[in-house]
């Protein structure tokens, strides 16, 4: 089956090649502490443009506000390491953050406004480990504010991109088929429509059930469906209606 992956953004066209490190060397190289875990300057950690899936809208910035509102107040908790790769920049030894993008965000915005936070806990993948395990791990090991459709569709795409079939990537991350062609077929539509999404205005599954129910025309049906809802809440303001759009009967 052909995918039309249309939609393009720094995290979709993510396609570096990361050279494998030494831990040891590049621990070494980081001033890093180790115990269970290692201890690791935030200065030494470094984020992999495009890697990260995370849309960075109004709700990721209240996300990291309150995450480092936590750190401030609580400190950074040992038991949520920040995911590390060992890897060669050019002739450097480096760490790139693989899981916990929001955490170290919120760190340094915490560090910024005074926490006295100079190493962060990290663990670090385990020799073999490669980008298309790591985009795996985005999917599977979040363990704080979930991936919204569209995050997991860019994260699925990229698989798609590194030569992975649908059904592998279900039984890799223990889905159904249907629900990755849905991810596909979702990032596949106008971005006006992915927009209105994440913005709140449409649910995911509307969207997709009117894809289904217009296809190319899902983009103008759904701009029809908002204006008419605002037209309605304008009329009736005192009456309590749902914000998001409806998919038609």
């Amino acid at each position: 089956m052909h995918w039309n992956l249309q939609m393009s953004t720094d995290q979709d066209s993510f396609n570096a090649t990361v050279f494998p490190a030494s831990i040891k060397a590049t621990m070494s190289a980081a001033d890093a502490n180790s115990s269970d875990l290692y201890k690791v300057t935030v200065d030494h950690l470094r984020v992999l443009p495009g890697f990260n899936v995370r849309i960075k809208d109004a709700a990721y910035d209240a996300h990291i506000r309150q995450l480092a509102d936590s750190i401030k107040a609580s400190g950074f908790f040992t038991h949520r390491p920040i995911a590390g790769y060992a890897a060669v920049e050019g002739d450097r030894n480096v760490i790139y953050v693989t899981d916990g993008h929001c955490r170290l965000e919120a760190a340094k915005l915490a560090i910024s406004e005074g926490a006295p936070i100079e190493r962060l806990p990290v663990v670090m993948a385990a020799k073999g480990t490669s980008t298309e395990d790591l985009t795996y791990e985005l999917l599977t090991t979040n363990i704080g504010k979930s991936l919204s459709p569209l995050e997991e569709a860019i994260a699925i795409k990229r698989l798609i991109r590194y030569g992975h079939e649908p059904k592998d990537i279900a039984s890799r991350l223990g889905c159904t088929v249907s629900k990755i062609e849905d991810r596909l077929l979702f990032i596949s539509m106008p971005k006006t429509v992915l927009d209105m999404v994440n913005d709140g205005k449409v649910s995911y599954t509307n969207a997709i059930a009117l894809y289904r129910q217009h296809g190319p025309l899902v983009e103008k049906k759904l701009l029809d469906l908002t204006a008419e809802r605002e037209a309605q809440i304008s009329a009736e303001p005192g009456k309590k209606m749902s914000k998001r759009v409806m998919p038609a009967q």
